[in-house]
């Protein structure tokens, strides 16, 4: 068994971990808990960027520091170490949907859709945009590789692939359950999604008509296609392939209707939920198509695969919780708190808009949301601020979603600038700077309508 191999098992024996002292609210987990975030934390720092890991060294030490000179005694240590395990608990299991969604094939029915619009602009727009909207909070990160590699022989103007791309899936992050940018700001507010969904929803559709919007009174100065394709090389969109969209839109359907389903049966935390989902669909799957065989197949590439790919995201979660964790009580937390009551009680539009753009400008500088977040949303009290707790994370959601277009070190940045062989400047704010401004801007005036 090599390192990596063990590496995923530990990974994987971490989030169990998670799972099962949720239920019991055992000391003796939690320690053996924390003891497997450290051993994990130590391999995965190796394999992180560079920057990430200094940061996350960083953090991790004055988190250390600082707890200990308050007086924090052993199973304290052990609770601001496993502060943010079940977000990476939910980071790890979230890939595991995507196997019945590769399996079975139904993408290419949306292929032949959106292939067949190629020669109109404004429809490929709407039709890329909508698509990764739809269906990217299940497959993540992985319906941008899926939707390029529909349409990159069609030779589309790269400002447009660029435009649709951020369009939809930023407004994915602003409500997603699935994604772990939304589950742990709900999760440091102590959010419910049935609470958060009402209007969070609303505004990540808002904001994906306006990307339309904007892009619709300026396609005109975009080139459609730099070159069309010959009508036999679009197959007719059969009556199959009309039930196989259908079919995909029900299944996702179903997997969101039954989180919210059981959260309101039983008062689990969001990310606990999805994890059980997550987990459990797969194997529901399984069962009912009978296929085994494959399911084993692509379980035994998650964990060689998608369970150690995620170094960056396991050290910063690890030490950004900590650290926002060890601030609690402390006086730089009550000058941080008095600022936000203070700026809130003399207007709370700019108090929003002064916290999505503390986000963006530290994103846009090279600081994970993560980290910013983590110090921010756990400093944040809803009673002294005087605003409903579902708003802040709102706030928050739109800082978040607008640094993930233009943060040089965001995963979805630096994908969408890989798959267009553009700068991260070019296919964020190059591409997108009146899109961020109306996201911005109407978001403040729309989350201040729900204070």
């Amino acid at each position: 068994m090599n390192l990596k191999s063990v590496k995923s098992w530990l990974i994987l024996a971490l989030c169990a971990s998670s799972i099962v002292n949720f239920f019991l609210q055992s000391e003796s987990v939690r320690l053996l808990s924390a003891a497997l975030t450290l051993i994990v934390f130590a391999l995965a720092l190796p394999g992180a960027r560079r920057f990430t890991g200094v940061l996350s060294l960083i953090m991790f030490i004055s988190a250390l520091f600082i707890h200990l000179r308050m007086g924090g005694g052993l199973y304290a240590t052990a609770e601001i170490i496993v502060a943010n395990l079940p977000l990476i608990t939910l980071i790890i299991a979230v890939p595991l949907l995507s196997v019945p969604w590769k399996e079975e094939g139904y993408f290419s029915s949306v292929q032949t859709l959106i292939r067949r619009w190629h020669a109109n602009s404004r429809r490929i727009f709407a039709g890329i945009s909508g698509f990764i909207f739809i269906f990217g909070p299940v497959l993540n990160l992985g319906i941008l590789r899926l939707v390029h590699d529909m349409v990159k022989d069609l030779k589309l103007s790269e400002r447009l692939l660029a435009r649709a791309y951020l369009t939809g899936f930023s407004a994915i992050v602003i409500w997603s359950p699935f994604f772990a940018s939304t589950a742990y700001v709900l999760y440091l507010l102590d959010v419910p999604i049935a609470d958060y969904v009402p209007i969070g929803l609303p505004f990540a559709i808002l904001q994906l008509v306006i990307g339309n919007l904007l892009f619709w009174f300026a396609a005109k100065k975009l080139a459609r296609s730099r070159r069309e394709l010959p009508p036999e090389a679009v197959p007719a969109l059969s009556a199959a392939d009309r039930n196989n969209i259908l079919y995909l839109i029900l299944m996702l359907s179903v997997i969101i209707v039954s989180i919210f389903a059981i959260e309101i049966f039983t008062r689990y935390p969001i990310m606990i939920i999805v994890v059980m989902v997550s987990v459990l669909f797969p194997f529901a799957w399984g069962a009912v198509r009978n296929k085994w065989r494959r399911l084993r197949a692509q379980l035994a590439e998650y964990k060689s695969n998608s369970v150690t790919s995620m170094d960056n995201e396991i050290i910063m979660l690890v030490s950004a919780g900590m650290f926002g964790a060890s601030l609690s009580g402390t006086p730089l937390s009550a000058g941080i708190q008095e600022v936000f009551v203070s700026v809130s009680s003399f207007s709370f539009p700019l108090f929003g808009a002064g916290i999505i753009l503390i986000i963006m400008i530290l994103g846009a500088a090279g600081l994970h949301p993560i980290a910013v977040v983590a110090v921010l949303a756990s400093q944040m009290s809803p009673e002294l601020i005087g605003a409903r707790p579902e708003t802040l994370a709102l706030f928050i959601m739109i800082g978040w979603s607008a640094v993930a277009v233009i943060s040089p070190v965001m995963a979805l940045n630096v994908l969408v600038s890989q798959y267009l062989n553009r700068s991260s400047y070019e296919v964020g704010i190059g591409s997108n700077a009146l899109y961020l401004a109306c996201l911005v801007g109407i978001g403040t005036l729309y989350a201040s309508l729900f204070c």
